[in-house]
């Protein structure tokens, strides 16, 4: 099997996100790909802005006000990594649409997530990533927090 040459970590910005980059980082330097990072920010409207934009070009841009805690957030959790991310991505959208997106444009071979401990609640939840994890046209690795 060949090692990863492109992962992607999905984050959502709570308490495990710098223990989920750091796993992330591990996995990376194992082997030796490029890591990049997606928060799909679910309080931005998908009708004021659509589609995803990297940090770099987002700072500047007309944009910038949607994302202002997530660009916050993205640049707090980077500092903390001590592996260089190749990509610090923002969007909004539906989930599943906008990360397999990213995936395709990005040449993404592994996708890592974070999921809890499975409650009746969360199991509900993870039934609605379902239709994410069937049509991912990478592999997946999801890691329990």
């Amino acid at each position: 099997m060949n090692n990863y040459r492109n992962i992607l970590l999905a984050i959502n910005f709570d308490e495990e996100a710098p223990q989920l980059l750091k796993r992330a980082v591990q996995r990376a330097r194992i082997e030796g790909a490029a890591l990049s990072i997606i928060h799909v920010d679910q309080s931005v409207n998908s009708t004021l802005f659509e589609g995803f934009m990297d940090l770099d070009t987002l700072c500047g841009h007309e944009d910038e006000e949607f994302f202002k805690e997530s660009i916050s957030n993205m640049k707090e959790l980077v500092a903390q990594s001590d592996y260089p991310i190749k990509n610090r991505l923002i969007c909004s959208g539906e989930l599943g649409d906008e990360i397999s997106s990213i995936v395709q444009s990005y040449e993404i071979d592994l996708l890592i997530m974070g999921h809890h401990v499975s409650s009746r609640f969360r199991q509900l939840f993870i039934a609605a990533c379902e239709p994410l994890v069937r049509k991912m046209p990478c592999d997946l690795l999801l890691l329990r927090l």
